[in-house]
C-alpha cells in the first residue's frame, strides 16, 4: 500500500458518516461533505492524467473547460522538482480539513 492510499484509508475512517451518527445534523452534514470531497481529491491524484490537470489548473495554466492542452515548457521541470504525490495530498488533506 501506497502512502497515498495509506493517507486516503486514514482520513476516510476519520471522516466516514457512520462515525457522525450521534452528531448534530450540521456535523453529519458536514462528514458527508468531507467525505465526498476525500473521495474526488483521491480519484484525481491516484489517476496521472487527472492528477496533471489539477495541477495545471492550481498553477493558472488550464481553465475550467478548455480542452486539454500540453502542460507548459517549464512545467516537467517544476513539477518534478517541487511535487510528489504526498505533497499534492497533504494539499489537498489541508483543503479538506478546512
Amino acid at each position: 500500500m501506497d502512502g497515498l492510499e495509506q493517507k486516503f484509508l486514514q482520513l476516510s475512517w476519520k471522516l466516514h458518516p457512520d462515525n457522525f451518527v450521534n452528531a448534530t445534523e450540521m456535523e453529519r452534514e458536514l462528514s458527508l461533505q468531507r467525505s465526498s470531497e476525500l473521495n474526488d481529491a483521491y480519484r484525481t491524484l491516484r489517476d496521472p492524467v487527472g492528477r496533471v490537470e489539477y495541477l495545471l489548473g492550481i498553477e493558472g495554466e488550464r481553465k475550467e473547460g478548455e480542452k486539454k492542452q500540453q502542460a507548459p515548457r517549464n512545467f516537467s521541470k517544476r513539477f518534478s522538482s517541487s511535487t510528489n504525490r504526498s505533497t499534492s495530498f497533504a494539499k489537498l488533506r489541508n483543503q479538506v480539513a478546512t
